[in-house]
C-alpha cells in the first residue's frame, strides 16, 4: 500500500487532471471525454476509498503504539510479586483497547487459591462490570474444555451464550495459565487486528506470570536459606549453651549431692528440665534446617521446573544434579536457577528441541552447568545481531559473568546446541553442623 502522502500528491493530481480535462470539454464535445472522464471518477473514488482505510489503519497502530508504551509502562511499575490479580486484570483492558472489542476476559486456571479439579473453575476479570450470569457462564466453559484447549498454540474460537470469542492460551516455557479472550465477529473489521494482537499479548502475559513464578522460586530459596542460617545459630549459640548446663548441673551434683540431699533433688529437676529444652530445641532445628532432613530444596526445584517442562512440551528432559548444594551462596543458587530456565527455554521455544539434557555438579572450587538440546541450533556469530534468542544468551552471560564465571556456547545450523558454564563456588556454613552435640 503507497504512503498517506504519495496517495494525496496522486488525488490532487487527478482531481487537477480532471479539471483541466473539464475546462477542454467544455470548448469542445463533451460526449468525446465522457468516458475518460468517468475512468478518472473512478480512481478518484478508488483513491479516497484507499486514503480513508490508510488513516485508519494509521490510527489504529498509533493507538497500538500508545497501549505498547503503557504496557512497557506497566512492566516498570511495583505491584505485588506474588498476586496475579493485577497483572491479569491490567490485561483484559489492554486487550479490550488493543483489539477494539466491547467485551474481553482473563480466565486463569490456576492460581494459590483456586485448582481446577478441587470444585472451583479458576479465575476470571474482565476489562469493565458485566453481568454476572455472562462472567460464570465463561468460567464455567472454559474449566469444563481446559484438559482439550490447554496445549493449543494458536488463536481459538468460542461461541459462549450466542456471543463469539477468539481466545489465545496464556503460556509459558513450563505451564499453562489460561485464556485470553475478546469478543468479537469473523466478518468485523478489526478481526485480522485481533489475529495480529492476541498471540502478543498472550505471550506477555504469560512471560509476566512465568516470572512471577521465578520470583515465587526464588524467594522459596530464600525462606529455606534463611530457615537453615536460623537453625546454625541456634545450634551453635543456645543448644551449646545448654548442653554446658546440663554439664555443670551434673558436675555441681556429684560435688554436692552426696551431703544434701534436698539439693539433689532440685537439681535433678533442674537438670530434666535442661534436657526436656534440649530435645524440644533438637526438634525446631530439624524442622527448621532442610540439611539436618536430608533434603536437598535447591535441586528439588530446578527438577520441579524441568519435569514442568518435559511434560507441557512433550519432550525428554534428563537432568543430572549432583554434589553439595550447601557450598554455594544462596545468591549463586538464584543465578543458577535464572540461567537453567533461560538456557533450556530457549531450546523450546528457538530450538524446536525433542531432547534436552541439563548437567549440574555443585563441587568445590567450581560449580559447572551444561544444558545441551538435539534442535535446530543458530549461528552464533550472527546472535549479536538477534533482538531474540540473542538477548537471552546476553542474559545468561551477565548473570555468569557477574560471579567471574566462564561460558562457552556451540551451536551451528542444523545440529544440537551445547552451553557450558563454570562459576567459582563459595562456602558458606559450618562444618561443625556435622558434629553437633545435640
Amino acid at each position: 500500500m503507497e504512503s498517506g502522502f504519495d496517495m494525496s500528491n496522486k488525488l490532487k493530481s487527478l482531481i487537477i487532471d480532471l479539471g483541466s480535462r473539464l475546462f477542454k470539454s467544455n470548448k469542445g464535445s463533451v460526449l468525446e471525454d465522457r468516458d475518460q472522464l468517468k475512468v478518472l471518477g473512478m480512481e478518484t473514488h478508488e483513491l479516497i476509498r484507499e486514503v480513508q482505510a490508510l488513516q485508519y489503519s494509521n490510527r489504529v497502530y498509533r493507538e497500538s503504539l500508545e497501549l505498547i508504551m503503557t504496557l512497557y509502562r506497566f512492566i516498570n511499575t511495583p505491584y505485588s510479586e506474588t498476586s496475579i490479580g493485577y497483572p491479569c486484570s491490567s490485561f483484559s483492558h489492554y486487550a479490550s483497547n488493543l483489539t477494539k472489542s466491547s467485551l474481553a476476559f482473563v480466565w486463569i486456571a490456576e492460581s494459590h487459591e483456586v485448582e481446577i479439579g478441587r470444585g472451583k473453575e479458576g479465575q476470571i476479570w474482565l476489562h469493565k462490570d458485566t453481568d454476572i450470569r455472562i462472567k460464570n457462564t465463561i468460567k464455567h466453559y472454559l474449566a469444563a474444555q481446559w484438559n482439550s484447549i490447554q496445549n493449543q498454540d494458536k488463536p481459538m474460537v468460542f461461541d459462549i451464550r450466542g456471543m463469539r470469542f477468539l481466545a489465545m492460551n496464556i503460556r509459558s516455557a513450563v505451564k499453562n495459565y489460561g485464556i485470553l479472550g475478546v469478543q468479537t465477529e469473523m466478518k468485523c473489521q478489526d478481526y485480522e487486528l485481533c489475529i495480529a494482537q492476541l498471540p502478543f499479548l498472550s505471550d506477555f502475559l504469560g512471560a509476566i506470570l512465568e516470572d512471577q513464578d521465578h520470583r515465587k522460586a526464588e524467594n522459596r530459596l530464600i525462606i529455606i536459606g534463611e530457615q537453615n542460617r536460623i537453625a546454625n545459630e541456634i545450634h551453635d549459640t543456645v543448644s551449646q549453651r545448654l548442653f554446658s548446663l546440663v554439664c555443670s548441673i551434673t558436675t555441681i551434683t556429684r560435688i554436692y549431692g552426696k551431703e544434701n540431699h534436698e539439693l539433689k533433688v532440685q537439681l535433678e529437676l533442674l537438670r530434666r528440665s535442661v534436657d526436656q529444652a534440649m530435645t524440644e530445641l533438637r526438634s525446631i532445628i530439624y524442622n527448621l534446617s532442610s540439611r539436618k532432613r536430608g533434603i536437598k530444596p535447591f535441586s528439588s526445584v530446578i527438577k520441579e521446573y524441568l519435569d514442568n517442562m518435559g511434560r507441557i512440551h512433550s519432550i525428554v528432559v534428563s537432568a543430572s544434579i549432583t554434589g553439595n548444594e550447601d557450598i554455594i551462596s544462596g545468591r549463586l543458587k538464584r543465578a543458577i536457577y535464572r540461567i537453567i530456565c533461560e538456557g533450556t527455554g530457549n531450546a523450546v521455544r528457538h530450538g524446536n528441541c525433542q531432547h534436552l539434557e541439563v548437567t549440574l555438579s555443585m563441587e568445590h572450587p567450581y560449580t559447572s552447568i551444561s544444558i545441551v538440546d538435539d534442535g535446530r541450533g543458530f549461528d552464533t556469530d550472527s546472535v549479536s545481531k538477534s533482538m531474540g534468542i540473542g538477548l537471552g544468551l546476553r542474559n545468561m552471560e551477565s548473570l555468569v559473568y557477574s560471579f567471574n564465571g566462564e561460558f562457552y556456547i556451540d551451536s551451528k545450523l542444523g545440529r544440537q546446541t551445547r552451553i557450558q558454564i563454570r562459576i567459582p563456588a563459595s562456602i558458606e556454613y559450618s562444618e561443625n553442623l556435622e558434629g553437633s552435640a545435640i
